[in-house]
């Protein structure tokens, strides 16, 4: 009996990323679109063997489906950043993403730790930096040509809660002027709700 015999092997270059929280802060805090989009084919990797945006979508609406009793079959997503102009949510389902996050309690505290803050951090840093607005809206934001969103939640001066989303799309003003509208529905939603 003969045995072939092996090559020996040797690692070239090993890398070990940064924790998957630090990854998904800076995400979140910094609009990272490359982030966005490899974990969401690391999701279909993970859950369906394919390393695709068609697998890691699948992931994700069934896992929102499963755990957060969230349907999204009426959605269309196309990859994890939101930069293809395919992708269409409704705010209703963002705030149910939001809510849901918000209802488990190591999601809760993730989503405090990790969105951008206004007046304070990430995206936000230099929006709602009044006295009043600072520190008071968590929020992500979304941007393309034409297209300006915002989401997340918010503490009234009465210390409620708000969990909203804002989404402008078809706009030929500059981008800066539909930042500075969904501003002025925050201020007015802090003073009022």
């Amino acid at each position: 009996m003969s045995v072939t015999p092996q090559p020996e092997r040797y690692v070239l270059a090993k890398h070990v990323s940064q924790p998957l929280g630090d990854i998904i802060q800076s995400m979140l805090q910094h609009s990272n679109n490359l982030f966005a989009n490899t974990i969401t084919r690391t999701l279909g990797r993970y859950y369906y063997g394919t390393g695709s945006f068609k697998a890691g979508v699948s992931a994700i609406k069934s896992i929102l489906a499963t755990k957060g009793k969230i349907p999204l079959s009426h959605t269309a997503m196309e990859d994890g950043s939101g930069l293809s102009r395919y992708n269409l949510i409704s705010p209703i389902h963002l705030v149910d993403i939001v809510q849901y996050a918000l209802s488990v309690p190591s999601l809760k505290e993730a989503l405090a730790k990790d969105l951008p803050v206004s007046g304070r951090s990430g995206t936000l840093y230099r929006r709602m930096t009044s006295k009043e607005m600072a520190g008071k809206v968590f929020a992500k934001i979304g941007s393309m040509q034409g297209i300006s969103t915002l989401s997340g939640y918010l503490y009234t001066r009465h210390h409620h809660q708000i969990i909203f989303s804002i989404m402008m799309n078809g706009f030929v003003a500059p981008l800066n002027q539909a930042r500075q509208l969904q501003d002025a529905i925050l201020r007015l939603t802090y003073r009022y709700a």
